[in-house]
């Protein structure tokens, strides 16, 4: 299904199965739309709420550093170029400007952390991103360049502070309750606004909500919060009892 048109691409999955099994009540909300119905439609606990920090202690090794790891996405860039026919140039000097707000924002309200930035591993050899790049390392030399195809999972779990625009690995970053994903929509792209409602992780369309979010205060309430989704087992054990 495309989920932005609600266009089914093979109508027969929805006869298929008993249950659909979901991590988000957004996308439950998506699937009963499609389907017509939010019957058969479950919610329950990612693996990584559950299991991930031992999983990934036992995979990595890993310790959180004062980081920020910003992490781009793919594919957006030429869709709006393409949309708004902006010259090559235009487009560079847009979104290089809004990302030094951003990272100029992120130093005063994280001092005395280590950027890194990282494009996907699809942008290697991407002229506009290259040059993108190029603009944020003249303004700020201090900033690390990963490659692209170095490993996001890695860099995330060593990382306190993961930033980007709608890359799915906010999506994967949010579930670990002790991390700050911010998924920021400042660039006046319309199909940027994915992150919205996603629970686990702060959105912004504005650099002034930014500035005024207590990120301390606001993140120990959210580690606090109770879980009142069931797990699989859980899930698994109600249906078979």
């Amino acid at each position: 299904m495309n989920p932005r048109t609600f266009v089914k691409l093979k109508d027969y999955w929805n006869n298929q199965f008993d249950f659909y099994l979901l991590y988000d009540s957004l996308n439950r909300k998506v699937m009963g739309k499609w389907f017509g119905s939010e019957d058969g439609v479950r919610e329950i606990q990612h693996p990584l709420k559950t299991v991930g920090d031992d999983l990934n202690r036992i995979l990595y090794g890993l310790k959180e550093e004062n980081i920020i790891l910003i992490l781009l996405s793919y594919g957006h860039l030429n869709r709006y170029q393409t949309e708004v026919k902006y010259s090559n140039e235009d487009i560079v000097e847009m979104i290089s400007s809004k990302w030094i707000e951003v990272i100029s924002a992120m130093k005063i309200k994280f001092p005395n952390y280590n950027f890194f930035w990282k494009l996907h591993p699809a942008q290697k050899h991407d002229l506009l991103w290259k040059a993108i790049t190029n603009r944020i390392q003249h303004e700020y030399p201090d900033i690390t360049l990963l490659l692209p195809e170095e490993n996001a999972q890695k860099w995330i779990l060593k990382s306190k502070v993961i930033v980007g625009e709608v890359s799915s690995v906010l999506w994967w970053s949010s579930f670990f309750a002790t991390k700050t994903t911010i998924s920021f929509d400042v660039f006046g792209i319309s199909f940027m606004d994915f992150f919205k409602y996603h629970r686990g992780l702060y959105y912004f369309n504005n650099l002034e909500d930014f500035y005024a979010t207590d990120f301390t205060k606001e993140h120990i309430d959210l580690l606090k919060m109770k879980e009142s989704i069931p797990t699989l087992s859980d899930f698994l054990y109600e249906v078979c009892k």
